[in-house]
């Protein structure tokens, strides 16, 4: 058996450089070139022919059913083996998350229109009973075990759709629900836009293909940010749950947002030397930006999640739901994504712990962030429920 590869806490092995890589052995910070020009969504003012959707015009694929995208394999992660309770720092560990490409589906760029089919499930649903998930998983005790670990800590979930998209998605619309219950709702606008603002500088460093873009680059990305800006301007003058979720509804919106979002995942990781390490090696940056950040429908694993939370300064929690059992028996695997210095870059820290039918809530290490977006114990407010490979939203008792 050769060396053991560590990779990334939530993705299956990489299946990069396929027949379906485009990158060639360049990079740096120019763009490269696809056969057939991808298009982000127009921005808002664009016309009606061009402002239908901006995901992808099918359904991702089910995972093959001999293999659980979530679930970890031997070698998959080099301390899984050793679990415990105990939480446990991977500030700045080589190689700790080798980020991996999600299935074959990364190959494939936007082209051309954003046609919605028919039938097209919803983009969010309602509120659920996490109940509801063990009674979906009637055959598999593992599952269920894990789900009552949960419900000690979680009373409702919310779906997202199963597009690619989901991670993004579920990011945003949670994180504009607690911005809802903020006591300083202006205040949090104004740091969250003053990041976006210092994520344009960044995107405007940098080199783009503008065939990806229907305006310039810059143009584009301000745009969806001002559109950005007015929606959270009507939450924090104060707007009704019901406002925002069918808000959030709106293909147009949603879609042009989730670019943005991966326009900013992209550029942190193109101007960040951190993430090198998390790349397989048989890409480039930029490559791995192409395949598995910029098209719409590539699903994001924990590189693209660490870059988002520290890119916006928002904290993220992650609960892992698989079906891997460790020397301990059922725990479920815990992630939670900080940046230790607000505004400045410090430490890129992820803290990994494992819960399990007797754990207590351990109190993390606080950054400097809004106290909104951290519960009284120091963790992040905003939490998200991977499982098999998909992202819904979880939500506190």
């Amino acid at each position: 058996m050769g060396p053991k590869r560590e990779y990334d806490d939530l993705a299956q092995p990489s299946r990069a450089g396929s027949s379906g890589d485009r990158g060639g052995g360049g990079g740096g910070d120019g763009d490269a070139r696809p056969t057939k020009a991808p298009r982000l969504p127009p921005p808002p003012a664009q016309s009606h022919s061009r402002d239908q959707t901006a995901l992808p015009t099918s359904a991702p694929p089910p995972p093959p059913a001999d293999k659980d995208p979530v679930e970890l394999e031997e070698g998959e992660l080099g301390d899984d083996e050793d679990s415990g309770e105990e939480e446990e720092d991977d500030q700045d560990s080589e190689g700790e998350l080798q980020g991996s490409l999600p299935d074959g589906r990364t190959d494939r760029a936007l082209t051309g229109g954003f046609g919605c089919p028919h039938a097209r499930p919803t983009a969010l649903g309602p509120q659920e009973q996490l109940s509801e998930l063990v009674r979906e998983s009637p055959d598999n005790s593992i599952i269920q075990e894990k789900m009552k670990i949960l419900s000690k800590h979680y009373v409702l979930f919310r779906r997202t759709r199963q597009d690619g998209s989901c991670f993004y998605r579920a990011f945003i619309f949670s994180y504009m629900e607690i911005l809802r219950q903020m006591q300083d709702k202006q205040a949090e606008v104004t740091r969250l836009m003053e990041c976006l603002d210092m994520s344009k500088d960044r995107f405007s460093c940098l080199e783009w293909n503008k065939a990806y873009f229907s305006i310039d680059p810059e143009e584009y990305f301000s745009s969806v940010v001002s559109e950005l800006n007015e929606v959270l301007n009507v939450i924090a003058a104060g707007c009704t749950s019901e406002w925002l979720y069918q808000r959030s509804l709106q293909e147009s919106f949603s879609g042009r947002i989730i670019s943005l979002l991966r326009l900013i995942t992209e550029t942190e990781i193109r101007t960040d030397e951190f993430y090198k390490q998390s790349i397989p090696k048989n890409l480039n940056v930029l490559q791995f930006c192409w395949k598995a950040v910029r098209s719409l429908d590539a699903e994001a694993t924990a590189t693209q999640m660490r870059a988002l939370t520290y890119a916006l300064g928002i904290p993220l929690r992650v609960e892992v739901m698989d079906k891997s059992l460790t020397d301990q028996g059922v725990l479920v695997k815990r992630l939670d994504f900080f940046h230790e210095f607000d505004m400045e870059k410090g430490p890129l820290r992820l803290t990994r712990s494992y819960l399990s039918s007797s754990t207590a809530r351990i109190p993390l290490k606080q950054g400097s962030y809004d106290g909104d977006l951290l519960s009284s114990d120091g963790t992040p407010m905003l939490t998200l429920l991977c499982r098999h490979g998909h992202c819904d939203i979880l939500y506190r008792k």
